[in-house]
């Protein structure tokens, strides 16, 4: 039994790529190895068939290696991306799958700023019990220095009137 399919190009990237869901910046493309971009998702129609590598060395150390990651960008879009790709046996052509490095990140970036705001609710918070354990102490010490003078006044007015009661 043989099964044949006539599957389109557009077909294959608007069905397949798109399950892969590799957000919003992200891609996965179908390369030649002389760096000719034959599919794409997201489409770039006007891009089909133009080279996706700017530096061709570039393409002959992704081929060099029948897989890998690397984080660069494209001469396409110029976004950065962090690139899983393979170097297919049977066909001779490159599939990518990228995901945008901002995108891989927001998720990271989100929570630095929820933990950034969190520490600076903690350091006000802190900034303003030091401001009243401040206020409070140099009270109590004005309160201690008045006592003792009140003390010393007190003690020199007994001891006058106990000198005098003597004389």
């Amino acid at each position: 039994s043989v099964l044949a399919a006539d599957i389109t190009i557009e077909g294959l990237t608007s069905t397949f790529y798109r399950a892969l869901n590799v957000g919003p910046n992200g891609a996965v493309a179908l390369v030649r190895m002389d760096g000719a971009l034959l599919a794409r998702e997201p489409a770039l129609p006007a891009q089909l068939g133009a080279p996706v590598v700017a530096n061709p060395g570039s393409l002959m150390r992704l081929v060099e290696s029948p897989a890998g990651i690397y984080r660069g960008s494209t001469r396409i879009d110029r976004v950065e991306r962090i690139t899983g790709y393979r170097v297919l046996k049977s066909f001779p052509v490159i599939v990518s799958v990228s995901i945008a490095v901002g995108d891989a990140l927001a998720p990271w970036h989100a929570q630095v700023r929820e933990f950034a705001a969190i520490w600076a609710l903690c350091a006000v918070a802190v900034s303003i019990l030091a401001f009243f354990a401040a206020r409070d102490a140099a009270r109590h010490a004005a309160a201690e220095t008045e006592a003792r003078e009140t003390k010393t006044i007190l003690s020199d007015a007994i001891e006058s009137q106990i000198g005098r009661a003597h004389v």
